[in-house]
């Protein structure tokens, strides 16, 4: 991944959207190994690519935010956190509709935020309206993902 960064920069390719995906999956990388500054650093630069590249509607620039997002409220920054995954839910609503895995996974990244804020009741509720719409979605069939999903969710 550093060696294709190089070949971007070399090559003044810097303000694509490929370099964006480039850049979230440097931030991926550093974000799996716990080094969290390197990771926000590569998720702030492919928001500003993605941003300038192709609008704030766009779903990269969505997942980007969810991304940092969830870098956040690993780090304990909830506020943050909420902040981007509420940004990127208008987005996704926006995109896809309330009726979308990834509308529905966003709710979830939003639960697991207001627990850790202490927001029991509303965390609750997003949780299940995150379970109730992956059901929907999966047309009433359970499927292993789901099932553990729910017994993880309903636990924490």
């Amino acid at each position: 991944l550093k060696e294709a960064k190089v070949i971007f920069d070399k090559n003044n390719m810097t303000t694509s959207a490929d370099y964006g995906s480039l850049l979230i999956n440097l931030a991926n990388l550093y974000h799996s190994k716990g080094n969290y500054p390197e990771a926000e650093a590569y998720y702030q630069g492919a928001l500003k690519i993605f941003k300038k590249s192709e609008g704030k509607s766009s779903l990269n620039y969505a997942n980007g935010l969810k991304n940092l997002a969830n870098l956040y409220g690993e780090m304990g920054r909830y506020d943050d956190a909420k902040k981007l995954l509420l940004e990127s839910l208008e987005i996704y609503e926006e995109q896809y509709s309330k009726e979308s895995m990834e509308y529905a996974q966003n709710l979830n990244d939003l639960a697991y935020v207001e627990h850790h804020k202490g927001n029991f009741v509303k965390s609750e509720e997003l949780y299940k309206s995150s379970l109730d719409l992956k059901k929907r979605l999966n047309c009433g069939r359970f499927r292993p993902f789901l099932q553990y999903s729910m017994r993880i969710q309903l636990c924490r």
